[in-house]
């Protein structure tokens, strides 16, 4: 699998640089389809699992190098000075890289970055919630308001609490089609992406403050169709989803991806505060072209 070869490439120049693109080359991907799989395997970007890795790394050259110094394991595993790498440190082990080695801790095990998917493994394992034999359909373009988060600064984990804040916020959009709420990712610089939380507008002609307005252009997608009852992780149902679309169905499939915004579209019945009903994931693709 591409993936298997950027992350043994990650492992080989933990403490080189290493960029979005190499891995993208290594992988033999285009750096934005590369983004969206390798998140769809992790739930991680592949820059904050590298990041992760290399923090990892540099807890257990504390433990065990008495004399190392924070600046220079902060030029070791390319941060750009020790505020930077002191910073992440303790945002993900929870206390200061000084005082880790301080107290004499040994946290390192516990962050290892494990991948959730068992593709990386070579194993299949489909979701009762999704049927891969989706309809080919084109759509319209169509406009959406809304709020949005960049997926490569943010762990997925934040998508929940965007939507919530959204929510609330519904009243102060005009013009909302009856259609339903729009979860959609669109490509933004250096290939990363951005998630929008959104409902289906007639026009973005008036945006309230803090919100986005987006034009989804005109498509043909692969619609896969997920049911939930309420007694499934929305989370976790929608993960193994995706790792199934972008992992077994695209690459099996007579298509590619065009890298135009990908989305979800919720049911109107729907309930988002809940995750019961109905949604339809959308992934734009066009026929794959002979050699």
């Amino acid at each position: 699998m591409p993936i298997n070869k950027a992350i043994s490439y990650i492992e080989e120049n933990l403490e080189h640089p290493v960029s979005l693109k190499d891995l993208a080359e290594i992988a033999g991907l285009s750096p934005y389809y590369f983004s969206r799989l390798f998140r769809a395997l992790t739930g991680q970007s592949a820059i904050n699992y590298l990041r992760l890795r290399r923090l990892t790394l540099a807890a257990q050259k504390l433990e065990t190098k008495d004399n190392i110094s924070l600046v220079d394991l902060a030029l070791d595993y390319g941060f750009d000075s020790q505020q930077a790498f002191t910073r992440a440190f303790k945002r993900n082990f929870g206390v200061p890289p000084g005082k880790y080695r301080s107290l004499g801790l040994s946290l390192c095990s516990a962050y290892q970055f494990s991948l959730k998917s068992n593709h990386i493994a070579g194993q299949k394992t489909l979701p009762s919630n999704i049927n891969l034999e989706p309809q080919i359909k084109s759509k319209a373009e169509f406009f959406i308001v809304g709020m949005e988060e960049d997926l490569d600064k943010n762990d997925t984990s934040n998508i929940p609490v965007l939507w919530q804040s959204f929510l609330g916020r519904l009243h102060e959009i005009r013009y909302i089609s009856e259609a339903g709420a729009v979860g959609a990712c669109f490509r933004s610089k250096e290939d990363t992406a951005t998630y929008i939380a959104a409902f289906e507008t007639a026009n973005i002609d008036e945006i309230p403050v803090g919100m986005t307005g987006k034009l989804i252009p005109a498509n043909t997608y692969a619609i896969f169709t997920i049911k939930l009852d309420g007694n499934q992780s929305r989370t976790d149902r929608l993960t193994a989803a995706y790792q199934e679309i972008w992992c077994t169905w695209l690459p099996n499939s007579a298509y590619i991806f065009t890298e135009d915004p990908d989305f979800i579209y919720f049911d109107p019945r729907f309930h988002l505060n809940d995750g019961i009903g109905e949604f339809h994931i959308h992934l734009p693709i066009r026929e794959k072209t002979n050699p």
